[in-house]
């Protein structure tokens, strides 16, 4: 495809993540838009972003990343309760988690090694001082908090825990990454702490999450018209700007080492 066709209202989305797949399902869903007008950008050559799965036997296999769901992710669920599975169009792949999760639950025997020899963590080893230290963070809001580093809230002490080796590994934090960022996780997920030291309360995809949630979305778009351009730059955007407002008006981007340009209708929508 060397320019973008369009009729009508489009959408154009700068990057084919996850969070533009969503975009894309939600426009068709709940905006209404034809999946002809709405248009992905992507600089790689698949979709999905950090939630890709790729390889063979006898290639090896690359999995950058897993999510750990739970019950709680409300907007996951509400998105996938309306995409069919690949393996059985006639269920959704939210109902293909609920089967998956049903037969096989998450429960770790193992979630710390010191010295090639399991950790018991059935104790957080939480003293007085950092229980509340915890709640401080919590209870704070994120606007007086400031911005501090998780290691300016906590004692020294704190970061010998069963439980700091737990949370930040199960949530790549540091000692240096951001407080609010702890606080907010903190609200997120702490309902999951009677059972976090073996991983209880997290669910599971039948396959990679590319397979099993990134294919399945792709597939569903496709099949409403969706244009997926891969190996395709967005290199700029263009804007008339006013006092009172900034508008897109058109799009630049690099396919198959050509530059093209789409001029943007005032009906139009630009993710970015």
């Amino acid at each position: 495809m060397t320019d973008v066709q369009r009729s009508g209202s489009s959408a154009y989305l700068a990057g084919g993540g996850i969070t533009a797949l969503v975009r894309a399902v939600y426009l068709i869903r709940e905006g209404g838009l034809p999946g002809e007008n709405i248009h992905v950008f992507e600089q790689g050559g698949v979709t999905g972003g950090a939630l890709d799965g790729s390889g063979s036997l006898q290639d090896g296999y690359l999995i950058r990343g897993g999510r750990m769901m739970e019950a709680h992710f409300v907007c996951t669920w509400d998105l996938l309760s309306g995409i069919p599975s690949l393996d059985d169009p006639h269920i959704t792949v939210k109902d293909e988690y609920d089967e998956f999760n049903r037969r096989f639950v998450s429960g770790s025997h193992c979630r710390q090694l010191r010295d090639g020899e399991k950790v018991n963590v059935s104790s957080y080893g939480l003293s007085n001082r950092d229980s509340f230290d915890v709640l401080k963070l919590m209870f704070r809001s994120e606007e007086s908090l400031g911005d501090p580093r998780i290691v300016d809230c906590f004692t020294p002490a704190f970061f010998g825990t069963n439980f700091w080796f737990l949370w930040q590994t199960t949530f790549a934090f540091q000692t240096r990454s951001s407080a609010a960022e702890m606080r907010r996780y903190f609200l997120r997920f702490i309902h999951l702490l009677p059972g976090f030291n073996q991983l209880k309360g997290i669910l599971r995809t039948v396959y990679n999450q590319y397979d099993s949630v990134i294919l399945p979305i792709e597939t569903w778009l496709k099949d409403r018209g969706v244009n997926f351009l891969l190996q395709t730059c967005v290199t700029d955007i263009e804007f008339d700007l006013q006092p009172e407002r900034k508008t897109a008006t058109a799009i630049r981007y690099v396919e198959g080492g050509k530059e093209h340009r789409v001029e943007l209708d005032a009906g139009d929508y630009v993710f970015i």
